[in-house]
């Protein structure tokens, strides 16, 4: 009788042991998803501030003319990395990062015609679904 109730108990316990374990490492591949995500917006933030910044020095347009956006518009834009300078292009096709996420770049008009709201959108599937950082 105490075997079956040792027997019980270890097993209870090992249950318990492998389903925390379990658990903290989908936590934790979360966690790793959630912070490259954050990496990837802030690196597309970074990207539109290089290409203002630079193309401002050069007497430049900072989208080097190629965007039209006025009144209350909004642009949906993608990066292409170049191995020449200026090393960040404009593409119209989706941007995939590590084959797990896509960076969007969405631009929208303000009442300040001289401003813009530039939103950086990183997306990546997961099991319970679509996730977004912005």
């Amino acid at each position: 009788m105490e075997v079956i109730i040792a027997v019980t108990v270890i097993g209870v316990t090992l249950t318990a042991v492998y389903g925390l374990i379990i658990s903290v490492i989908n936590v934790n591949a979360r966690n790793i998803r959630n912070l490259q995500a954050s990496d990837y917006a802030a690196e597309g933030l970074e990207v539109i501030r290089f290409m203002r910044d630079s193309n401002w020095l050069q007497n430049y347009s900072w989208d080097r003319g190629e965007l039209a956006l006025g009144g209350d518009a909004s642009k949906t834009l993608y990066l292409l990395e170049t191995e020449v300078a200026p090393y960040w292009e404009f593409s119209s096709e989706p941007e995939k990062l590590d084959d797990v996420f896509s960076r969007e770049i969405i631009l929208n008009a303000t009442d300040n015609k001289n401003s813009i709201e530039v939103v950086s959108r990183v997306s990546w599937a997961e099991r319970s679904g679509e996730k977004n950082f912005s």
